[in-house]
């Protein structure tokens, strides 16, 4: 297959954490043969066994395969051992090698949980990934694992340390709302907008105050920009109306916000059926005043759980995957991220006009060798 040495290419600094002279299989056939099986439908060590025994003829091709197909129990030692900082460190060089510039577009950072991977039996909470997803890319690019939510926060400052963010919007949550985050993200040369939740106490409560105030004012003496969009589907009718407006007309108490510009504060208003609800949220941002371009970056965050956590979950079984070792389930959740970033990339499957979904394409990987060595060719630039 071309395409392979490519890919190997970066995983070439990877070091192998097995006893020397020991070993039956290289770890370069070990990892690549994992990431090809997850693309092509497997969901755990023994589903991956299975795939690579299936296509062991085709692996032959091009992969070093001097005692065959690597055991269930030989995959799960490996990546087990295997460091995740620097499996993952290959995965985002992978990923980097694919990316287009970022300037200008949305990069959101956000926290999932693996429901069904337990960090530290001993401690008995669960692994967190902190996960930044290029939105209109659509790349995953990159991931960091932390012991619990709590921890989230320092994982999205050290991606934030390493990442090639310059010109990029990097958008977060309510967890992620301070001056802190903020000066990390102005260091890497990018803007921000950040979530302003009930969380920051005595913030939120001035600026949702002063929205209150001038929105009954009309906003006199204040030059507001605003925006309105409606979109109707699945009988669902959605309404969002922005109001951005200059910083400096809303003081935040507390030491000064990093390059902080605008305050947008979004209305969302969903009417289904017959019930209607009403939230309003409130964002701080390093950008000028712009409801329509704010509330749109708003809305594009948003989308990571659909656009990312939810196709982990529901199309690549992310939730429901048992493997319960700290290490081994952040190396196979990187695996799972890079085969959902090819996935993603392919528009030649579909139904009619339609491209189908990450679930169909990995069954149909696993049916072709053909489709399944075209999605591999995706990976290359």
């Amino acid at each position: 297959m071309r395409s392979s040495s490519k890919i190997r290419q970066h995983f070439e600094s990877l070091e192998d954490p097995r006893v020397v002279g020991r070993t039956d299989h290289p770890l370069l056939t070990i990892v690549l043969m994992a990431v090809v099986a997850v693309i092509g439908g497997a969901e755990g060590w023994e589903e991956i066994e299975d795939f690579a025994e299936d296509r062991k003829e085709w692996f032959a091709t091009f992969l070093d395969m001097p005692n065959g197909v690597p055991s269930e129990s030989t995959f799960y030692r490996t990546f087990q051992s295997l460091n995740a900082k620097a499996f993952g460190a290959c995965m985002q060089s992978w990923v980097k090698s694919l990316a287009e510039c970022l300037a200008g577009q949305v990069v959101a950072f956000d926290g999932k949980t693996l429901r069904g991977a337990l960090a530290r039996a001993a401690l008995g909470s669960k692994l967190h990934l902190v996960n930044v997803w290029a939105c209109e890319q659509r790349l995953l690019l990159a991931q960091h694992a932390v012991e619990g939510a709590p921890e989230e926060i320092a994982g999205m400052r050290d991606l934030l340390a390493v990442l090639e963010l310059k010109g990029a919007l990097v958008t977060a949550d309510a967890a992620h709302c301070c001056r802190e985050t903020a000066q990390a993200i102005v260091a890497r040369e990018a803007d921000y907008l950040l979530h302003l939740k009930a969380n920051r106490g005595a913030a939120y409560e001035v600026a949702m105050g002063y929205f209150t105030t001038a929105r009954a004012d009309g906003f006199a003496g204040v030059t507001v920009r605003h925006s309105r969009a409606e979109n109707e589907s699945h009988g669902r009718i959605e309404t969002r109306e922005a109001w951005s407006i200059p910083s400096k007309v809303c003081v935040l108490p507390g030491d000064e916000w990093p390059s902080l510009r605008s305050i947008t504060f979004v209305e969302r208003t969903r009417t289904v059926r017959d019930k209607t609800s009403c939230e309003l949220h409130v964002f701080l941002s390093s950008l000028a005043p712009s409801a329509k371009r704010l509330a749109k970056s708003a809305r594009e965050h948003w989308g990571i759980e659909n656009g990312l956590h939810w196709t982990l979950d529901v199309q690549m079984g992310e939730d429901r995957c048992a493997v319960h070792e700290a290490n081994a389930a952040a190396n196979l959740a990187a695996i799972r991220g890079m085969a959902l970033t090819l996935l993603v990339r392919d528009d030649t499957c579909r139904r009619g006009k339609r491209i189908r979904g990450v679930a169909a394409k990995r069954a149909k990987a696993g049916r072709s060798i053909e489709y399944l060595e075209h999605v591999l060719s995706l990976g290359i630039k």
